[in-house]
């Protein structure tokens, strides 16, 4: 796997096929293959791009995990593209925590991004006052300040079970789930990462204002269905009526 240093960091990464560039970003636990297996056959088409954030993988062992510092490499990985692959912009998609960190990086560095994904990204201050988030940043708070830190395993256990995952995980853990689970252990939570909703707003890269076109197309394909709705039970209504009349 090859490695690109980065701060004295060193960011393991495997590349597949050919194409536009995509870069994928892992989240919490599982390492950027785990992650992203499904995603392979879009090989056939891009260029995919899977790193291993530090601390996983490859990468360079890390005492903590935090959102602010692999924003600044997902970042820097940015800026080495064109050296890389002769790309001055590529799509860039996260998942959970890498969500998190995807967003961070595309404020931080605006034209280097062809397109932004984000799948389900715990950024809960977008959510901020809205009661069942703020119960469940309480819960994940209270995990981290008294859970069992000193059995990462037993500790994930806990956080999947917190956040409603059904997910059945094998005892002993695998070495990179045990990884993982590490450094779950020393994430630093979500819930403390400060979106910047205005700075992505205005960044050149496509947005998701198409949804809001779709959704005015489909409130107003429903307007139309209702008033046809509508204007067929009154002609129901107005035949009813005439037959009445006329018996």
């Amino acid at each position: 796997m090859p490695k690109l240093t980065l701060d004295g960091i060193d960011l393991g990464y495997e590349v597949r096929g050919d194409g536009p560039p995509v870069l994928f970003v892992h989240g919490s636990v599982t390492n950027g293959m785990m992650t992203w297996s499904a995603q392979q056959p879009l090989a056939e088409r891009w260029k995919l791009v899977v790193i291993d954030r530090p601390g996983y993988g490859s990468s360079s062992p890390a005492e903590r995990e935090d959102f602010v510092v692999d924003a600044g490499l997902v970042a820097g990985f940015l800026d080495r593209t064109h050296d890389l692959w002769d790309e001055s912009r590529v799509h860039l998609v996260g998942h959970s925590y890498g969500g998190v960190i995807s967003l961070l990086a595309a404020a931080m560095r605006p034209r280097a991004i062809r397109s932004l994904t984000v799948i389900e990204p715990p950024a809960f201050d977008l959510a901020r006052g809205d009661v069942a988030v703020n119960e469940l940043v309480t819960r994940l708070k209270t995990h981290w300040q008294s859970g069992p830190r000193d059995d990462p395993a037993l500790f994930l256990r806990q956080f999947l079970h917190l956040v409603g995952s059904a997910i059945q995980l094998p005892d002993p853990l695998p070495l990179p789930l045990a990884q993982g689970a590490a450094m779950l252990v020393v994430e630093r939570g979500p819930w403390e990462a400060e979106i910047p909703l205005r700075q992505l707003a205005d960044a050149p890269f496509p947005k998701l204002r198409g949804i809001r076109r779709a959704q005015r197309s489909i409130r107003r394909r429903l307007r139309r269905a209702r008033k046809r709705a509508w204007c067929r039970s009154c002609r129901d209504r107005r035949r009813g009526a005439q037959r009445s009349a006329d018996r």
